[in-house]
Parts: C-alpha cells; sequence; structure tokens
C-alpha cells in the first residue's frame, strides 16, 4: 500500500502487509502479522498484534503494539528524528536502542545491561525477544500494550513471517564522536527528496546527516 500526501486508515486486518507513504500518516488498527514499511515526515501508527517489523522514517512518528514470537525475527525501528513508542503486549524483550542525542524511557520493569553514549541495551522479563531502534536523535518510549485482537491461526502467522525479509546489515552504526551541529537546511531537503524518490535508504541519510554535521 503507498500514498504520497493522502493519510492511509487501515483496520481488521491479517497477514503480511507493506506500506510506503512520503508526507502521509499511517494508521492500523486490530492488525495482527508482520508488517514492513517506511515514511518520510508522515507518522505510522499500528495497533494490534505486530509480530515482526522493520518501519523506518524520517521525521514522522513510530507507534507499534509488538507481539513477538520468542525467538522469532528481530523487530527493527529505525528514525532520524521521530519519536518511537513501542506497546510490548508481552513483558519479555531485549532491547538494543542506538541514538545519536534520543532518550530512553522504560515503563515496564528492566534491566540495564549496557549503558553508553549512543548505545543502550536493557532486558525486560526474561528477554525471548529482541528489538532493535535506531535514531539520531529520536526518543524511544516503552510502555505495556492492551489488544483485544483474536490470535492468527498458526498458517497465517508462519505465512506472515516468511514474506517480510530482514534487513542485511551490521548490528552497529559506526561510532560518530563528533558534537552534534544542524546540517545545511538545503543538503536536507535534497536528502529528503531522494529518500522520497527511493534513491536513498534511511540508514544512507543518516549517516550523511552526520557527516554534515562533522564538517561544520
Amino acid at each position: 500500500m503507498e500514498s504520497v500526501s493522502g493519510d492511509v486508515n487501515i483496520a481488521d486486518v491479517q497477514g503480511p502487509m507493506r506500506l510506503k507513504s512520503v508526507s502521509g500518516d499511517v494508521q492500523c488498527t486490530d492488525y495482527v502479522g508482520a508488517v514492513e514499511g517506511s515514511s518520510v515526515s508522515g507518522d505510522v501508527d499500528i495497533r494490534g498484534r505486530v509480530r515482526a517489523c522493520e518501519l523506518h522514517t524520517v521525521s514522522g512518528d513510530i507507534s507499534v503494539d509488538l507481539d513477538p514470537e520468542a525467538g522469532g525475527r528481530e523487530c527493527r525501528l529505525k528514525t532520524i528524528s521521530g519519536d518511537v513508542e513501542v506497546g510490548l503486549l508481552s513483558s519479555s524483550c531485549v532491547c538494543d536502542y542506538h541514538t545519536a542525542s534520543g532518550d530512553l524511557e522504560c515503563d515496564e520493569p528492566a534491566r540495564i545491561i549496557r549503558e553508553g553514549r549512543k548505545d543502550r541495551t536493557i532486558i525486560i522479563g526474561d528477554g525471548r525477544s529482541h528489538l532493535s531502534v535506531k535514531t539520531v536523535s529520536g526518543d524511544l518510549t516503552i510502555k505495556p500494550a492492551s489488544s483485544s485482537v483474536r490470535e492468527e491461526p498458526a498458517a497465517a502467522q508462519d505465512s506472515s513471517e516468511a514474506d517480510v525479509e530482514s534487513e542485511s546489515e551490521d548490528d552497529r552504526d559506526p561510532e560518530r564522536t563528533a558534537p552534534m551541529a544542524p546540517p545545511k537546511t538545503a543538503k536536507v531537503r535534497d536528502l529528503l527528496e531522494r529518500l522520497a524518490k527511493g534513491e536513498v535508504s534511511v540508514d544512507e541519510v543518516a549517516a550523511k546527516l552526520d557527516e554534515s554535521r562533522r564538517d561544520l
């Protein structure tokens, strides 16, 4: 499903789903399955039971209810300046959070096993599933979630897991040691236009913005 500037509202859907938006907001309720998608400035809000996900935005916020299976595929969320809110339906997760200047707030009982200037890892419960969140300046909030969505049939669940491919990349971004400074407006606009056309990825945009900050 694709949109340029129009908002997208979806309800009561099961199975794999792909989303792409430029400036339109995407809202999905009562969803069960695996989802992947990207947005430039539009917000992405998915409520239900998300089994696996790959969601990328530039300035749009991401809000998602996660119910990943133990030992299943890692859930990945990436933004540049957008905030990320994760609602956990099962209090069992290992979360890796990489950020340049974002803040982490966790409303679930958790243990911090790594806390650096840019990388933090927390364990919620017994850590049976894995969540990776990467931002430049976006904040991360983790909280309990509630959902009345019924469990999807096993066959549909297996299909959703098979249809969403995991992104191949290194687990860690290169360290950014220079002080943060605003990149040039013209360069940001050019990068956003190229991202909207699919010429560059969210990771490439983040890396180029970091380079521009170091050059200032």
